[in-house]
């Protein structure tokens, strides 16, 4: 019993111990001076990672520009996408399968006039698989804003496209791995104004789950809109709308599912004070859509607070992340924790000087209710902003910060990822005098005392070194507890690491 007790301990003291920057990697796109703007970031269950955005092809128009790093930093593959128009293409988003195939959508030129939703799938080895369009009602604006793969192959997708009367519809698909299209699903809200999807994720039956917003005959501006849909059919199973305290624009950004499949939607609602507005979280049943309970972070300045990303942990507690206002001007990071039944548990901010901003764009929940967070923040040392990654205890504690500046102008972190394995990747866009503004990828690596051999991984090579070591005495690399002797509590350490990487 004592030992079980002393790997648990130890295993939290691994977790919070600060991770070593380990390498980074800054693209630079065929226009010396020309925006390549990131917008997003997965990774595989090998801890792959994929980055996609857009980069200028002229001085006019863009590509859409997605690469895979293997853990290491190599580059496995770059691949540019030109649409059928060869104008604008722009990614928006990006999602990988357990087959390592990623999707990435956006919106391309169409060839008469406007925009279409485009799905683009590469192959592990960077094949373009297939490119898929989606045309609205007429011609105009269609774009895609958010993906998410299906466990089974293919993706869904959704975003808004153009309804035919002076408006847009949030427009959700499905696509199957072959690229055809199972099911398009149109929500048409109230008054025949806009409704866009803007966030989407998956419970655990495999049913769909979108966020977005809805102006439900609103000239004030639009609602909260969550819709839950039938991942076979593409029915809706239920939607609902959110009015924040203030009668205003409420837009939502994030949305989650809990381990009962509760949806979890975030985003930021006007409070109804001056031009205030409250990052707002609500919570809906997943079986029916019933509002279970709604939160408010507002601040005092009559400013706005907006969350950006939501999760939640094994026992059903809420993260949002995102901003609120400095103390005199600009943003702090803002990072909020829930119970299960949205009773506020604490609230942190991180920030730089107070009249700059400081924005928290990525969110991680470990498996011990700790939680990474990942964004940037306007550096004292060197006057810009620099990529950063807090991690948060269960409590509210912080247990490590790291931070990497490029050396050059503001590098301003977009998104956050980690690897099964542990990697810990932050993504954005960092400017240049030279070059403009560029991908930057940015990879972290953990301390891992049951990694024996050094190879930056635990695993049955490290379980057979202190196998064969056991019982030996002296300082050793396979005495992992540094108690005097490889013992089954070194064994137990190697079992508890098992599988993860630096």
């Amino acid at each position: 019993m004592t030992r079980c007790i002393f790997a648990l301990l130890f295993a939290v003291s691994v977790a919070s111990a600060q991770p070593d920057f380990y390498w980074a990697k800054r693209l630079v796109g065929q226009m010396a001076l020309g925006d390549d703007v990131l917008v997003g970031v997965a990774c595989d269950r090998w801890g792959n990672v994929f980055i996609t955005g857009y980069s200028p092809q002229d001085q006019f128009y863009n590509d859409i520009w997605t690469i895979k790093y293997d853990a290491a930093g190599n580059q496995v593959w770059s691949r540019k996408f030109d649409g059928p128009a060869s104008r604008d293409d722009r990614a928006t988003a990006i999602s990988v399968d357990p087959q390592g195939n990623c999707y990435v959508v956006g919106y391309a030129s169409s060839q008469s006039q406007g925009f279409d939703y485009v799905t683009l799938k590469y192959s592990p080895s960077g094949d373009l698989l297939w490119a898929r369009y989606y045309n609205g009602f007429s011609v105009g604006h269609d774009q895609a804003y958010a993906v998410v793969a299906d466990p089974d192959g293919g993706c869904f997708v959704t975003g808004d496209a153009w309804g035919g009367l002076n408006n847009v519809d949030c427009v959700t698909l499905r696509y199957d791995p072959n690229g055809s299209e199972v099911w398009a699903s149109r929500y048409h809200g109230l008054g025949d104004l806009d409704d866009h999807g803007t966030a989407i994720c998956l419970d655990g039956a495999g049913n769909l789950i979108v966020a977005g917003n809805s102006f439900e005959g609103q000239e004030q501006g639009p609602n909260y809109l969550t819709i839950k849909y039938n991942r076979h059919t593409g029915g809706q199973l239920w939607s609902r709308t959110y009015n924040g305290v203030g009668s205003g624009a409420d837009w939502a950004y994030a949305v989650c599912v809990d381990p009962d499949d509760n949806a979890i939607v975030t985003g930021r609602s006007w409070g109804g004070v001056g031009s205030a507005y409250d990052a707002a979280t609500v919570k809906y049943a997943g079986l029916d859509g019933e509002a279970l309970w709604s939160y408010s972070h507002g601040s005092d300045n009559n400013s706005s607070d907006q969350g950006n990303r939501i999760a939640a942990d094994a026992d059903g507690n809420v993260f949002v992340v995102g901003s609120t206002p400095a103390v005199f001007q600009g943003l702090n990071w803002l990072v909020i924790k829930l119970s299960s039944t949205g009773d506020h548990q604490w609230t942190r901010t991180h920030f730089g000087p107070s009249i700059f901003t400081d924005d928290a764009m990525g969110l991680h929940v470990n498996s011990d209710g700790s939680v990474i967070v990942g964004g940037y923040v306007y550096s004292n040392s060197d006057l810009r902003e620099d990529f950063v990654a807090v991690q948060y205890g269960s409590v509210g504690s912080v247990d490590w910060t790291v931070s990497y500046d490029s050396g050059d102008q503001e590098d301003k972190t977009v998104g956050m990822v980690v690897s099964p394995q542990g990697y810990i990747y932050l993504v954005g866009t960092s400017r240049s005098s030279t070059t403009g503004r560029d991908y930057l990828l940015v990879r972290y690596k953990r301390g891992l005392p049951a990694d024996a051999n050094g190879d930056c991984n635990v695993d049955d090579v490290d379980l057979a070194l202190v196998l064969e070591a056991f019982g030996l005495t002296g300082d050793r690399p396979e005495d992992i507890d540094r108690d005097g002797i490889v013992s089954d509590s070194d064994l137990a350490l190697v079992l508890e690491q098992f599988g993860l990487g630096c």
